[in-house]
């Protein structure tokens, strides 16, 4: 059977929209181009080809997935959830007298991304005017961006960097972090790279971090994170404003059939059954709190909302024009 290629409504870069009195704007920093089977991990062959054959796809089936930012003007700051990748590459010094620097490569798969800056400027978001960073998770596609990969210095010079403490302490701090990655399937190699990468980006705004360990405090007024462990130490992020409320799912799911069979796993979930759970439970708090939900990696702009289906969960996306 010959490779299928899914092609995808023309992307376009930002889209703003109000929450309450809060004036919001989904940025484009990427697209991804992957097959359907690498991204999912633990379904049979059998099931995930039904599935995504509902869907017009096949297991082979190449798909864009965007990495896509939440800016957030609540008035009184002006806010960015995460960052995106500005380089698809590590630079790795040598340890032995003899061995050259080399260049490794984050991603097997094509990726265009580190587009985030321009697509702010574009919509007159200046990075010196944002007063606050959000961090989900410690993933290249995340925190890729909090450095000018040019200069090495932040790209948000004057923002306050919130980080979930268990998630900076065991990417920074944690000395059995390597071993804890490469548990997971993809091998030690992308593991050491991952972890690598995170201090690189990490360690030029360790001035401006301010460690979380409470969901009940505010990061700004009317935000703040909600646990959503298991792909990492990762959180989401929860807006709200008179009386309407949106949340940012990060890597929860990364493709609409895992809340359809919330079981399938995220190729670099950490902790597996943590992150099916965190699945069912974020999409019943969506329901629950009739919440806008915006999530990172589904279709551009990436919002809409979660509804039951059977036992799973079914993706209602937001109709936008552009």
């Amino acid at each position: 059977m010959s490779e299928t290629v899914r092609e995808s409504p023309k992307y376009f870069d930002t889209y703003a929209f109000h929450l309450g009195d809060f004036h919001l704007t989904c940025v484009l920093d990427a697209v991804l181009t992957a097959d359907c089977a690498t991204i999912l991990n633990g379904p049979p062959s059998h099931d995930l080809a039904g599935l995504l054959g509902s869907q017009g796809l096949e297991l082979n089936s190449m798909i864009r997935i965007p990495w896509t930012m939440l800016f957030i003007d609540t008035g009184k700051n002006k806010v960015l959830v995460d960052t995106g990748m500005s380089r698809t590459y590590l630079d790795v010094e040598p340890v032995l007298p003899n061995e050259k620097p080399r260049r490794v490569f984050i991603s097997g798969h094509p990726v265009d991304c580190g587009h985030l800056l321009e697509n702010l400027r574009s919509v007159d978001i200046k990075a010196a005017e944002i007063d606050t960073v959000i961090i989900t998770h410690a993933h290249p596609d995340h925190i890729g961006g909090l450095v000018n990969p040019g200069s090495g210095k932040p790209a948000f010079p004057n923002a306050r960097v919130f980080i979930w403490k268990e998630e900076w302490e065991f990417f920074m701090e944690n000395p059995d972090a390597l071993s804890r990655l490469n548990k997971l399937a993809r091998g030690p190699v992308p593991e050491a790279v991952q972890l690598e990468y995170a201090r690189q980006c990490l360690s030029p705004i360790r001035g401006q971090v301010i460690l979380v360990d409470s969901e009940q405090t505010d990061v700004v007024p009317g935000i703040r994170y909600i646990n959503a462990h298991g792909h990492s130490f990762m959180m989401g992020v929860v807006v709200t404003s008179e009386q309407e409320t949106l949340i940012h799912i990060a890597d929860t799911a990364v493709h609409t059939v895992q809340l359809e069979r919330t079981e399938w796993l995220y190729t670099s979930d950490l902790d597996r059954e943590q992150a099916a759970a965190t699945r069912r439970r974020l999409c019943e708090w969506a329901i629950v709190n009739r919440a806008l939900v915006a999530s990172p990696h589904f279709p551009f702009p990436g919002l809409g909302h979660i509804s039951r289906n059977g036992k799973g969960y079914q993706w209602q996306p937001t109709v936008v024009r552009n």
